[in-house]
């Protein structure tokens, strides 16, 4: 495959090339000149062979870099997610999950406007990806709002935003206990015949990372449990945090 640098994209006129690159999930724009996003052909030049031609020049992977200003955290996440077998486009939309893949750093802030049912895909200094599924989850339980723990004096709520999740928790039909040994504030049991809880609960706030939300995630799925955040606007929302193997 040839490829060729024209008006400031990557061009190719072979229809044939076009149709398998359809086939296999590629993104080509274009109805007789045909187009591909620098990310996909940067791709296509380290796994594949392919070539880009610019005014008679052969280019190398880091010169479409460079030229097209492409960001090495998402070439990583994009080339990660081919190479284990999955067709994902340009827009990092993971066909196989029907979910769009979010790239964020250990240390970026996890911002409760931006949780959606997604796969977030954290990036490290290295380039190494690490993907967790993220789902907004309606949780409710068998039990009828009594709390042993809680009403009987044995658990302490250090603020009022905890003890106000605390009760929703129990409004739908949760047991809750203390979940400091998980590091979250709580553990919610939601079936009578379970022996062990089921969700680690989270409280979403200010300033909380990704990498910790990561470390937490490994921890619930260590102990079969499921990590959930929780946020509230007027009402709680919660949102599952699990660990996603491609």
């Amino acid at each position: 495959m040839i490829f060729s640098i024209k008006n400031g994209r990557i061009s190719f006129k072979n229809r044939s090339i076009r149709n398998n690159l359809l086939n296999e999930g590629y993104n080509v724009m274009g109805k007789r000149d045909f187009y591909l996003d620098p990310i996909e052909a940067i791709f296509l030049m380290k796994e594949k062979g392919a070539k880009i031609v610019s005014d008679g020049k052969e280019m190398n992977p880091e010169d479409i870099e460079n030229i097209f200003n492409v960001d090495k955290r998402y070439y990583a996440v994009y080339s990660d997610l081919r190479k284990r077998g999955y067709k994902i486009n340009n827009l990092l939309y993971l066909e196989r999950e029907g979910l769009n893949v979010y790239i964020f750093s250990p240390r970026d802030s996890v911002v409760p406007e931006e949780l959606k049912d997604s796969i977030v895909a954290i990036v490290d200094d290295d380039l190494d990806c690490t993907y967790f599924k993220i789902k907004m989850e309606d949780i409710y339980g068998e039990f009828d709002g009594y709390d042993d723990y809680f009403i009987g004096g044995k658990g302490e709520f250090s603020d009022e935003y905890k003890k106000e999740l605390h009760d929703d928790l129990v409004r739908r039909g949760c047991r809750v206990k203390s979940g400091l040994k998980f590091g979250t504030e709580f553990i919610a049991y939601t079936n009578r015949e379970d022996v062990h809880s089921r969700y680690m609960v989270k409280i979403l706030r200010n300033g909380m990372e990704w990498i910790e939300v990561a470390g937490l995630s490994r921890v619930a799925n260590g102990v079969k449990k499921t990590l959930l955040l929780a946020t509230k606007n007027q009402d709680f929302k919660y949102y599952s945090v699990t660990w996603f193997r491609p």
